[in-house]
Order: structure tokens, then sequence, then C-alpha cells
């Protein structure tokens, strides 16, 4: 049976603490339109409160009639089991409201799916549950969740040279990192480690580019397991494999390659591509295991 709506007073509530790291808050523009709709078509949703006058749903509707100076608003006095189920309501009644970028749905990640942050295969069925919860598609957890692991969600939209030089040096201790300014603003990286001989050049590009370029692939899939396992692309691949529990034939399916093909690079008969890898990637952290 549904609540009927009581009047509650605007100086006793308060939005939810975690509001704010789940999601950006609404511009100005956004409230005073919410706002002027409100005064023109009546506050057709009543706030959702807890009992202690906490804000479930509707915070940014308490931000406009506040604008608007009312001293009462209509409530709806919800009373949930526990914190955690409170918090899935608040999330859920945003993510149903809202058009969410990755990095939105980044921090709705962190605090529901901390999974998706470590290591190790994550089953088809988790998958579809957060997508299910938060009305997502399954087609883009998975997304999501192969740009977490590629270290995309840490790519802030300025990368230091400081920011660099610790990304690097967590891949590999002794790396050295060189910045060439090839003249019409274009930026040359190189970064160089003695004791595994390895030279990698990222650019010529733009600064803030070349930078970005490099910081991801020091947080990548790629870097990260090469420094639990040695060996070259073949040696990543088949640690990736394994991992997944694919066979040769199912993984060569996924990526759309031979299986002799794939054997090869396995043996390092054959030199195998970052771009390989990085399509064994996808598809190992993506795998369902319905084959």
């Amino acid at each position: 049976m549904e609540e009927k709506p009581l009047l509650y007073k605007i100086d006793n509530l308060s939005p939810h603490p975690l509001n704010k790291t789940l999601f950006r808050s609404r511009t100005q523009e956004e409230i005073q339109s919410l706002a002027d709709d409100i005064q023109k078509n009546g506050l057709i949703y009543p706030i959702e409160i807890t009992p202690e006058g906490v804000i479930i749903k509707g915070e940014s509707r308490y931000h406009a009639v506040k604008l608007l100076g009312w001293e009462d608003v209509p409530v709806v006095m919800r009373h949930y089991e526990s914190e955690d189920r409170t918090v899935l309501e608040l999330t859920k009644d945003n993510t149903g409201r809202r058009q969410l970028s990755f990095r939105d749905r980044v921090r709705i990640y962190k605090h529901f799916f901390p999974e998706a942050f470590q290591n190790g295969t994550i089953e088809k069925s988790r998958i579809e549950e957060i997508a299910k919860t938060f009305l997502f598609k399954t087609s883009l957890v998975q997304k999501d969740l192969y740009q977490i692991r590629s270290g995309k969600h840490e790519i802030s939209k300025s990368i230091q040279f400081a920011d660099l030089k610790m990304a690097w040096t967590n891949v590999f201790p002794d790396a050295s990192i060189s910045v060439t300014d090839l003249k019409n603003d274009r930026f040359q990286i190189q970064v160089v480690t003695s004791k595994n001989k390895k030279k990698l050049m990222f650019g010529p590009g733009k600064y803030s580019i070349v930078m970005k370029e490099a910081f991801r692939a020091a947080k990548s899939n790629y870097f990260q397991t090469a420094k639990k396992v040695t060996g070259e692309v073949g040696d990543l691949i088949r640690h990736y494999r394994k991992e997944a529990g694919l066979t040769q034939k199912q993984l060569a399916n996924k990526i759309h390659i031979s299986q002799s093909y794939l054997s090869e690079i396995e043996k390092g008969i054959i030199k195998g591509s970052i771009v390989v890898l990085d399509d064994v990637i996808y598809a190992c952290t993506t795998h369902q295991s319905k084959d």
C-alpha cells in the first residue's frame, strides 16, 4: 500500500552524505529550470526521506523548492532495513533519471562493484546483476569493466610529469622517463628500463595527449600483468587464457583468429602484437562462461 505524503519542514531535511560522492551536483541552471517547472506544474513527486529526515530520492527537488522559498514540502517516509539498502535505493533513483558518463558510472562501481577494480575473472551473472540493478545494458557494463581494467578510469584531464613517473616506476622501479620537445607543439616521451632492457616511445603529438597515452600504457593490463608474468606477448596471452578457463579454440573464436595462429603466438613461433593481446584481455576479462 502506497504511503500518503505528509508535509515536512524543509529546514529539517538534509541531503544524504553519499549523494555527492556517487553523483555530480546539479548545476545552478539545472536547479533553476526544475524550480521553474515546479512553479508552473507543481511538485508531482514527493521527496522520499528516512525517519531522520535524510533525503533518499529527490535532492534536486529539495534544492528547487528551497529556491522557490517553500517552508514545507510533501514527503514520503521510507523505512529500509539497512543503510546499505537506503544507499542502493538512492543510487537506483539517480541512475534512472540521469544521463551518466563513464566517470559517473565508475563512482557507482567503486561502491557497489568493487571487484571490477581487482584482478580475476568476473562471472556473467554478476555483470548481469549490476546491469539489472542500475538499469544499464549488460554490454555497457562489460565495456566499462574493460576500460577500468585498462586503467582508463584513472586518467584525469591533466597528467603531471610526477604522476607519469610514479605510474611507470610502479611497473618498472628503474624506469627512466624523458620528454623531448620536437617544436611546433609536438612532443615525444621515452621510457627506458635498464634491467628489462625495454625502450618505449610515445608520440609525437601534443603534450597533453602524449602524456595521457604514456600514462594509460603504464596503467594498462599489459604492463600491470608484465610485472607478474615474465616473457613476451605469447606468455601473457597464455596467462590470460588459462586464468579465464578458455581453451585455445574458444579464445581464437572469440577474437576471430585461427587456433593454429593463436598456438604459434603462445609458443613464440610468431611474435604477437599488442593489438592481439588487447583483444585477448578484453575477451578474457568479459568472458561469459557458456562455451
